[in-house]
């Protein structure tokens, strides 16, 4: 016989559903993924390879830069511009 309702309490946590966390869909993202960026002190042009939203309402985005053979970079938002830029 297959209960409809389940005890949560007698369920490991692995297998207990997670709520969902709520998404704000008219948020807008500074750069998109696949736009060319460049690192604002170095100079360096990079493409966005990835991005999120971390706690605080900051944008991090992940980005790889061209010519390089290395994984991407962790960066916030204010760290990369669509300009390219001398550092002062």
């Amino acid at each position: 016989m297959l209960a409809t309702a389940l005890d949560r309490t007698s369920l490991p946590r692995s297998l207990i559903g997670r709520r969902r966390r709520a998404i704000n869909p008219a948020y807008v993202f500074d750069f998109e993924v696949g736009q060319t960026v460049f690192l604002i002190c170095a100079g360096e042009e990079a493409i966005v390879a990835g991005r999120l939203q971390v706690i605080g309402c900051e944008d991090e985005y992940f980005i790889e830069i061209v010519g390089a053979h290395c994984e991407a970079l962790r960066v916030f938002a204010q760290e990369i511009s669509a300009e390219p830029s001398r550092c002062l």
